[in-house]
């Protein structure tokens, strides 16, 4: 706790503390900065992708710079398919870039994750 407040004492710049854990995992490897990372873009998915584009699709999981987006039908899945590169572009504007390398796109929930797991 004292490492904390210290921190906080040393760079008074931050206001809230979703900062001060954006300041210690936004930039380091590892699993705990992964998970960050990708809370930060499901936290920011609308405003990555706009209103209209988050109300049918979700990002459910992050594997190898693959990104595993949930689309609500098959003709949303065709059309986004096509957007993917531009989509990976403003991702990787906010997350970092090469965050993204690919996006994939999935009807089902449970199979991505379940395949995810069993790897």
């Amino acid at each position: 706790m004292l490492g904390s407040v210290s921190l906080m004492k040393k760079n008074k710049n931050f206001s809230t503390p979703i900062e001060v854990l954006e300041k210690l995992l936004g930039d380091k490897k590892g699993h705990l900065s992964s998970d960050f990372k990708r809370f930060q873009l499901k936290s920011q998915w609308a405003d990555i992708m706009g209103a209209t584009i988050a109300s049918k699709t979700s990002p459910i999981s992050y594997k190898n710079k693959i990104l595993f987006v949930w689309v609500e039908s098959s003709s949303w899945m065709n059309q986004l398919f096509y957007a993917r590169k531009e989509m990976a572009a403003k991702i990787n504007q906010v997350m970092g870039a090469g965050w993204v390398k690919d996006i994939r796109f999935t009807l089902d929930h449970k199979s991505v994750l379940e395949e995810q797991e069993s790897k």
